[in-house]
């Protein structure tokens, strides 16, 4: 596996130059009746490669977990599994609002 480190003091794009040349995008919206919301990115870093593995992401396939909730519970139970000494983790909030 490639040592990805992370360093502190550096500014990450999510996703990089380089996949946004190659169509990744990330696009943020409100739901029609919302004139604003807050939503949350988690980052989880590991000092070892430790796949992300899902049931529901094998009975739905393709990467899609089928709601909100499924997704908290499979994320809840594959961080069970990592000792707290082997990852670390940051949530970051932010808010939608038009304008």
């Amino acid at each position: 596996m490639e040592d990805n480190l992370v360093q502190a003091d550096k500014i990450y794009e999510i996703p990089s130059e380089e996949w946004q040349e190659k169509g990744i995008h990330f696009r943020l919206g409100l739901p029609p009746e919302r004139d604003n919301i807050q939503e949350m990115i988690m980052v989880i870093g590991t000092k070892e490669d430790i796949p992300f593995e899902s049931k529901e992401l094998r009975e739905w396939g393709a990467g899609i977990l089928p709601s909100y909730q499924d997704a908290i519970t499979s994320l809840n139970r594959w961080l069970l599994g990592i000792p707290i000494d082997k990852r670390i983790s940051e949530v970051l909030t932010y808010q939608i609002q038009k304008k």
